[in-house]
């Protein structure tokens, strides 16, 4: 069955790529392809024989590698097992020569694309690899300038180029990477010196504590750009005190002492319209500000996380307006989007990227350029606490100062709740705690008290869902929906039994359908 449905998959990807067919079907197979072995090993060793990463084999597994890594974030099972046993084939495929270090730079790039750590044996050895023959005349400053002029030709900006670099080093030891970083650092090039900032956001200690020591040498010979000497004391606010933070610490006392601080002008761009989806069931909201300049659209999408801040983010390259218009459309109904206020914006930006720093998370590295295109240098960690949350909520105080009666009424409207079930289709646990407690319950009756139970500890987290999807609600002034959200949240700060909160019903009953359907 397993083999049968990876060749399925193989075979639609050939013959008609990533259409909405193929994503319709994937949505429906991802679990069982991630819970077999045998997919595993299968395609481990399809890839292996791929030429390139447009081959089926590489895009079905870099989807898969993408669910793996949500499935690790969100608790999820056979994410491990499935990465695990990707990894062993590799390694066998290694020891049994049918993988060379070609194929290693494939795997560790599917890695990284799919932004998980590149495994350790995924990692090629310098000295087992043959010498080229004109190894001594290569010049690292050229190569990368020709990377970043055929990037440039191609409409691409320096977050291309980058990622461009950064996925060539993909099966690089980490030392090569350093020392990489170090000389991107110390190239008089604006393109390099925003590809240094990304790389600040992306390496490990070692490749950032290299960039600095590339920044301070370029700072020898010049000055930064105006921008660069914007970034780094915000870049600098989004690190823990520990090296990096010292080392940028010098960075920004050496720049200022070469030249006048600057403040960035920012771009030209109009912000004409912002729109955020609801907050799904495992704390994720995509956010996509679009933005005019000229006769084309430029949209800026950012993706925040609970525990993780600014999970992705980055600009779409310009588009004619009909073009971006169906883009924009596209969007609204994938995340069912509603617009929000840019007061609105910052404080879950400020926020995420508070839970961010709290959590060891740097934002990705694109947000430097949407910081930029939406003008918001002024952005800074501030954490949100569920009582602020509240208050951003319900500004008025209505529901909280609301009387028990009247509470009651808005937390059980049926028709606001009715309103609210397509948004909230998404709002379930599923966890390895509650698998276990489906798994082992004896009874329909010990298995609710024990999901009850455990949603019990789980109050702030679902408080704060309600209250994220209320402020937008608010906005979008769809009072009815944002009464009965609010009132529920503040149900649930306020010890209210969790059984008298429907909306807590309905995450309860999807929690035990989630967690039965695992079962069979």
């Amino acid at each position: 069955m397993s083999s049968q449905l990876l060749e399925k998959c193989i075979n639609h990807l050939e013959h008609h790529g990533l259409d909405p067919v193929f994503r319709s079907h994937f949505g429906q197979v991802k679990s069982h392809l991630l819970s077999s072995a045998d997919v595993a090993s299968g395609l481990t060793r399809l890839t292996a024989q791929a030429k390139d990463f447009d081959d089926a084999a590489c895009q079905l597994l870099e989807l898969l590698l993408d669910e793996a890594r949500m499935g690790l974030e969100n608790d999820n099972e056979y994410a491990a097992d499935f990465l695990e046993t990707v990894e062993m084939a590799v390694e066998a495929g290694m020891s049994a020569g049918a993988i060379g270090h070609e194929n290693l730079a494939v795997f560790a790039g599917l890695y990284r694309s799919a932004d998980l750590p590149v495994p350790p044996a995924f990692i090629i050895d310098p000295t087992t690899v043959p010498r080229p023959q004109d190894f001594d005349d290569f010049d690292p400053s050229e190569n990368l300038e020709s990377i970043a002029r055929d990037v440039i030709a191609d409409g691409g900006s320096a977050y291309e180029v980058f990622n461009a670099i950064y996925m060539m080093q993909a099966a690089m030891p980490e030392e090569i990477q350093a020392f990489m970083a170090h000389h991107i650092a110390t190239i008089d090039s604006s393109v390099f010196e925003r590809c240094a900032l990304f790389m600040l956001l992306s390496g490990s200690e070692l490749v950032q504590e290299a960039t600095i020591t590339g920044l301070s040498d370029r700072l020898d010979q010049s000055v930064l750009d105006p921008a660069t000497q914007t970034f780094l004391p915000m870049i600098r606010g989004w690190f823990t005190a520990g090296p990096v933070q010292a080392g940028l610490d010098r960075i920004i006392r050496k720049a200022r002492a070469k030249s006048l601080p600057v403040q960035c002008d920012g771009s030209d761009l109009k912000i004409e319209e912002i729109v955020a989806s609801v907050t799904d069931g495992a704390g994720a909201q995509s956010i996509c500000v679009i933005m005019k300049q000229s006769s084309n659209t430029v949209l800026a999408m950012i993706m925040i996380k609970a525990g993780y801040g600014i999970k992705d983010s980055f600009l779409t390259p310009p588009a004619a307006s009909d073009e971006a218009e169906q883009t924009i459309a596209e969007l609204r109904v994938e995340i069912g989007a509603d617009s929000i206020s840019g007061d609105t914006l910052r404080v879950l930006l400020e926020s995420a990227l508070a839970d961010g720093l709290k959590n060891g998370h740097l934002p990705a590295p694109g947000f430097l350029d949407v910081i930029e295109a939406c003008n918001l240098f002024d952005l800074r960690p501030q954490a949100l606490d569920l009582q602020a949350l509240l208050n951003l909520a319900d500004p008025e105080r209505k529901i909280q100062e609301a009387a028990p009666q009247a509470l009651g009424r808005w937390i059980n409207d049926d028709l606001a709740l009715d309103l609210l079930e397509p948004l909230t289709d998404s709002w379930f646990e599923d966890t390895a705690k509650t698998r276990d407690i489906v798994a082992q319950g004896r009874t329909s009756h010990s298995i609710e008290t024990g999901i009850w139970k455990y949603l019990d500890t789980r109050r702030d987290i679902w408080a704060r869902r309600f209250l994220q999807t209320a402020v937008m609600l608010r906005e979008g002034k769809r009072v009815r929906e944002w009464k009965t959200l609010t009132a529920s949240a503040h149900g649930l700060m306020e010890g209210r039994p969790l059984k008298r909160i429907p909306l807590m019903e309905d995450v309860m009953d999807l929690t035990l359908d989630a967690a039965s359907m695992k079962l069979w």
